[in-house]
């Protein structure tokens, strides 16, 4: 719209009601979710093919980790029965060395983990919002007319972030984890058949009881993410809209539908 055909009147309207790309397209934002979680996954793990070799490192290094966890929690009980229950100083003495040696080596093991999946969880993550630039000018003008700006910038920015924050912690906890309940379990049952076998029988209740807390949290996590981008669009049109709104002296109107909107932003809270 050129600037000789904007009204003074049109201004509240454009804040407020319009249903497209310019200010209160936040409050129109259609809602949307993965069509295939499947496919989803694979384009991810297309996206980290480029650094298998790096994951096989921080695969190996969890493990490392995950496996001196396990024997450090065996040595434990060794040492108190052999050493500090038959007040053996000497043999205490070595096996600290051994056990200060071993975790030193997991250290070592724990940081390079971190290090190196906090490297490909950032390259990806940039070459993910490359791809997503580079989409977005291939676009039609009528997408960019019907979709907040802010909400492509939520797009590009927070849940972009929300894939790094996983590629970096929830894959190698995931890894970890699974290793470290096959340890755990082997170690239980050379202890005590039977107590494993009494633990083993909490584990269908812990596993519905999460299942129900995700399922249910999960809804919530969704209107987080809607609220984030229909804030971001809120944010970004209010400020890119400002010359207009100051040059008809619509500021009491905005501050009005202002607290409004940003009301409504939010009802779960």
């Amino acid at each position: 719209m050129s600037q000789n055909n904007v009204m003074p009147r049109d201004i509240p309207h454009n804040i407020t009601g319009r249903p497209a790309g310019g200010p209160g397209a936040f409050l129109n934002r259609e809602k949307t979710e993965i069509k295939d979680v499947k496919e989803t996954l694979i384009r991810i793990i297309m996206y980290l093919g480029k650094w298998r070799r790096t994951l096989l490192i921080v695969f190996f290094c969890a493990l490392v980790t995950t496996l001196i966890t396990i024997i450090g929690i065996q040595l434990n009980g060794y040492t108190v029965d052999e050493f500090i229950s038959k007040k053996d100083i000497a043999g205490l003495a070595r096996i600290c060395i051994v056990m200060v040696l071993i975790y030193l080596v997991a250290v070592f093991s724990t940081y390079m983990q971190n290090s190196l999946m906090i490297r490909v969880a950032q390259k990806t993550s940039a070459n993910i919002r490359s791809d997503l630039f580079s989409s977005l000018q291939k676009l039609p003008l009528k997408y960019f007319d019907t979709h907040s700006s802010g909400d492509l910038m939520s797009r590009l920015t927070n849940d972009v972030d929300n894939i790094n924050l996983t590629l970096s912690q929830s894959v190698v906890q995931l890894f970890s984890g699974v290793v470290s309940v096959v340890g755990m379990l082997v170690a239980m049952l050379l202890l005590s058949p039977l107590l494993t076998l009494i633990g083993l029988l909490t584990m269908p209740l812990m596993f519905f009881t999460s299942k129900a807390l995700a399922v249910k949290s999960q809804k919530f996590f969704k209107k987080q993410q809607s609220e984030l981008g229909r804030l971001n669009g809120y944010i970004e049109e209010m400020v890119s809209g400002q010359k207009v709104i100051k040059v008809f002296s619509r500021e009491k109107e905005v501050r009005v539908t202002s607290k409004k909107s940003t009301k409504s932003l939010s009802p779960v809270l």
